[in-house]
């Protein structure tokens, strides 16, 4: 069994994600168990904003959440996608953050994809480094 589990630095920009699935899809006929977890300074972020609304300062969770918003959607910008996937991954980022505040982060809809359930594009492998 090939497991390949990446996160922080390997995952902290879009570019290191199209080089990550790169790897991945140059293993696949080993069907490897691929495990991704955060960005690199997500978690420290996400807890950054549990303490600012645990403490009820909303204007700090906010920042924070827009902050994260942004970094997902400067790394979803850095990958080359068709419209239509680019367009899938920000409504299932902005359907996130509705779900979790009401709003999306910023003045666009964000995109990341749910725990355990691979989008389209990640199952087919298309993505690539921007040129």
């Amino acid at each position: 069994m090939l497991v390949m589990k990446f996160g922080g630095t390997s995952v902290g920009t879009g570019e290191r994600i199209a080089g990550v699935a790169e790897l991945v899809a140059s293993r696949l006929p080993e069907g490897p168990f691929v495990v991704v977890s955060a960005m690199g300074g997500v978690t420290d972020a996400l807890l950054a904003l549990s303490r600012a609304a645990r403490e009820g300062n909303r204007s700090a969770a906010a920042g924070a959440l827009a902050t994260l918003g942004e970094r997902h959607h400067a790394a979803l910008d850095a990958l080359v996608l068709g419209p239509e996937v680019a367009a899938t991954l920000r409504a299932e980022i902005g359907a996130s953050w509705r779900g979790s505040t009401g709003s999306p982060p910023a003045s666009r809809s964000s995109a990341s994809c749910r725990p355990g359930r691979p989008t389209r594009s990640a199952r087919r492998g298309s993505f690539s480094r921007r040129r």
